[in-house]
């Protein structure tokens, strides 16, 4: 949220004082950028990936098989002892990079573009590997005892729109930053939740599921009440979420989502409940409502 606030606690700082096993999943070339400074923070072990084997920062190889693997011998480790694990599948992020086998890019449909279908086809692996970790849960008898939290860091440009970079970062569209989050609870039936959230309300959101603390304070919202079924007319909250890239600044007060570009003096106005990939521009028909977003 911010990177130059002070960190006195990771979330896996909170899981280990929990009592939990710590562990986590990671391609070397995240933990090149990120560091081990901050994002190991907490940890009991971790292991390294590497997808970047012949030039430094260019991903060469796919590697959600080999991470499903590691998570898996770590739970042949940890035993009865309660864990905590984050898996981190890295291919998606290389798809400009990686050369994509002709039998992984077979059975792909609906793609647009060449850039389209290698991104559907190395996602279609890490669904691929992601199963097997579920299946493995399932198979060992952890599954009624664990919560598995899935979630992406961003989204990605495929060539589908000009506004768009090459990949991703400078602008703060829905497509870059609209991202998958989904959280099963055991025993907890699945639903949709019509109340916007981001990112950084995944760790009081962990914390409060397994009665932890640890973390205060901080910038996110407790949503365990959200996912452990709270009747639907009790959350939508009204809530503003702020996000920043290089180029571009957005407002979301839900429905609504303000983006500025300050460089090219461009305001922009979009309800996303009807217009998701952002294209009716009401600036100019809503001047009042970009005025209270902009204050």
């Amino acid at each position: 949220w911010n990177p130059y606030q002070p960190i006195a606690v990771t979330l896996f700082e909170a899981l280990a004082a929990s009592g939990r096993v710590t562990h986590a999943v990671l391609p070397r070339e995240v933990l090149r950028y990120a560091g081990e400074t901050l994002l190991t923070r907490g940890l009991t072990s971790f292991d390294r990936v590497v997808t970047d084997g012949v030039r430094r920062d260019v991903g060469d190889r796919i590697s959600a098989s080999a991470t499903t693997d590691r998570a898996l011998t770590f739970l042949d480790q940890v035993g009865d002892r309660r864990f905590a694990l984050w898996v981190h599948y890295f291919d998606v992020h290389e798809h400009a990079q990686i050369a994509v086998p002709d039998a992984l890019a077979a059975g792909v449909q609906g793609a647009i573009n060449a850039t389209d279908r290698r991104y559907r086809a190395l996602l279609g692996g890490i669904d691929r590997a992601v199963g097997r970790l579920l299946d493995e849960l399932d198979r060992r008898g952890l599954a009624d005892d664990t919560i598995v939290v899935l979630f992406s860091d961003h989204g990605e440009s495929l060539g589908e729109d000009p506004r768009l970079p090459d990949r991703h970062g400078l602008v703060v569209y829905q497509a870059l930053t609209h991202v998958p989050v989904a959280v099963r609870v055991p025993g907890v039936a699945p639903r949709a939740l019509p109340a916007p959230m981001s990112l950084i309300d995944l760790p009081p959101t962990v914390l409060g599921l397994l009665g932890a603390g640890g973390m205060a304070p901080l910038d996110g919202v407790d949503l365990t009440d959200d996912v452990l079924g709270a009747p639907l007319a009790l959350i939508a909250r009204e809530r503003t979420l702020v996000m920043n890239e290089q180029d571009q600044w957005a407002v979301v007060a839900w429905p609504y989502k303000l983006l500025v570009r300050p460089a090219d003096n461009l305001t922009e106005l979009y309800d996303l409940s009807v217009d998701p990939a952002e294209r009716q521009d009401l600036a100019a028909r809503e001047p009042a409502r970009v005025k209270e977003l902009m204050r």
